[in-house]
């Protein structure tokens, strides 16, 4: 295997790596990101960290800073509702398309992600809402996947991406968290009913619906009490 081929597979498990440790919320807003701690916790050299970091820099997921390493960006209120925005024009026209190309196997995920997220909620055991935040990202990318644009993916995963770094769940009340996961369900019927116009405006709305949670949070950030309120009544 030549040097560069290996080099290569190391910069895609760095990226790989951090990627994932972003989009899960373990790396916070304004940490930074030093090379040397990287490396050592991924298991390669600094090099390709100092490449993945790079690439996730021209991505948009952090700030790169040369002999620095990176930094996760702390993202004012003017940027959440831009993201949001985005999201409101892009993913209501993914949901539209992928209802008349969505096929049985991608609908039949969407059901059991629905099933796990409901009963995560429901039983609301140890860290609950990282198993939803992980079944939220999962049932987006399937209705992403399911249009086929090549195009349309690239642009839209980086805008679906981003908020799951902003802790949003963590940000919802008991009510928000059950209509997010109502809006889920109606979101698998009308997709499996084809039926473009009831999926676009499902999307609209749950998308409003977490925009203005988390918009709301910034001048309540306690808005995620409701939530831990359940929690502690139902241990006691």
């Amino acid at each position: 295997m030549s040097l560069m081929t290996t080099m290569s597979k190391s910069t895609d498990k760095a990226y790989a790596a951090i990627y994932k440790a972003l989009t899960a919320g373990r790396l916070r807003p304004g940490e930074h990101l030093a090379e040397e701690r990287l490396a050592r916790e991924i298991g390669v050299s600094r090099t390709p960290v100092r490449e993945a970091l790079r690439r996730l820099s021209a991505e948009g997921f952090i700030e790169f800073m040369p002999n620095q390493g990176g930094k996760v960006p702390l993202l004012s209120i003017e940027d959440v509702t831009e993201i949001f925005d985005l999201r409101l024009i892009l993913e209501t026209y993914a949901a539209s398309l992928a209802a008349q190309k969505i096929v049985p196997a991608q609908l039949a995920e969407l059901g059991e992600l629905c099933d796990r997220m409901e009963k995560a909620f429901a039983l609301r055991r140890g860290d609950y809402i990282r198993t939803i935040s992980s079944g939220n990202r999962r049932f987006h990318r399937i209705i992403l996947d399911a249009t086929r644009g090549q195009r349309l993916t690239r642009i839209l995963a980086q805008v679906i991406e981003i908020p799951l770094m902003l802790d949003t769940y963590n940000r919802f009340s008991a009510d928000d968290m059950d209509r997010s996961m109502r809006h889920h369900r109606e979101l698998t019927v009308a997709l499996k009913a084809h039926d473009a116009d009831w999926a676009r405006s499902v999307m609209q709305v749950h998308i409003q619906s977490a925009r203005n949670v988390y918009l709301e949070s910034f001048r309540s950030p306690c808005i995620g009490s409701d939530v831990a309120d359940a929690i502690g009544a139902k241990d006691s």
